[in-house]
């Protein structure tokens, strides 16, 4: 009895142990691409997620700093501030981009 016992908790934990190398990391950061209209230089933009399009609720938000190069286009990692929760990604988002670099305007 205690063999049986002692190989089956054996192949449990070898079994979980296996599970766990398997399991993928969640997702903690997207990387964002958008061709906006705004110069070079350096903004600050706020990034935020909807549930929904137009009057959506906001599920996050982060604010930093982007550096804009010459091509115009708009390349961050959304989650690099504030992270994400893998739970907003069981539901269709939309992403807001803001330049708050004077006063907040919708790129």
């Amino acid at each position: 009895m205690k063999t049986k016992l002692a190989l089956f908790v054996s192949i449990s934990l070898c079994i979980m142990s296996i599970s766990a190398a398997w399991a993928q990391n969640p997702i903690k950061s997207i990387k964002y691409q958008k061709t906006t209209a705004l110069s070079s230089g350096v903004y600050t933009m706020k990034f935020s997620l909807y549930d929904a399009a137009g009057s959506g609720n906001m599920v996050w938000s982060e604010d930093k700093s982007i550096t804009l190069p010459s091509t115009q286009i708009i390349t961050t990692y959304l989650g690099s501030v504030t992270p994400l929760d893998p739970e907003f990604f069981t539901q269709q988002l939309w992403v807001q981009v803001e330049d708050c670099t004077a006063s907040c305007i919708l790129v």
